[in-house]
């Protein structure tokens, strides 16, 4: 699942990710989610919350912070915008950050828990 600007993230601790392509990763993930969603037509919260989160980001640097849990926190430095990234859409996410395997199940698997959002 994917949430932003979520109070619930402050109840975790937050380590930042050092890998240097995690960010460039992380954009690029939420924008095919973005683009998968629209055009899947569901989920049109989650829909949203991407493309403001995209826009915010656009000329500003990200920050990916990883919980101990394996929760993802993707910041917009300088603009107070957050996603919070929880259960298999952060378990996606970061086989594709630390550059593991991602199986076509895994996505759909992600997609299939995201239908009860709508």
């Amino acid at each position: 699942m994917i949430y932003r600007n979520s109070y619930l993230a402050n109840e975790f601790a937050w380590s930042l990710d050092e890998d240097p392509q995690a960010k460039d990763v992380a954009r690029q993930f939420l924008r095919n989610e973005h683009d998968l969603l629209q055009l899947a037509r569901v989920a049109p919260m989650t829909v949203s919350d991407l493309e403001a989160f995209l826009r915010a980001s656009a000329e500003s640097a990200i920050a990916v912070y990883r919980s101990a849990g394996g929760r993802l926190l993707i910041t917009v430095q300088g603009a107070g915008e957050s996603l919070f990234i929880t259960g298999k859409t952060a378990e996606v996410l970061r086989a594709y950050i630390d550059d593991d395997v991602v199986t076509s199940q895994d996505r759909v698997d992600m997609t299939i828990r995201r239908q009860p959002e709508l």
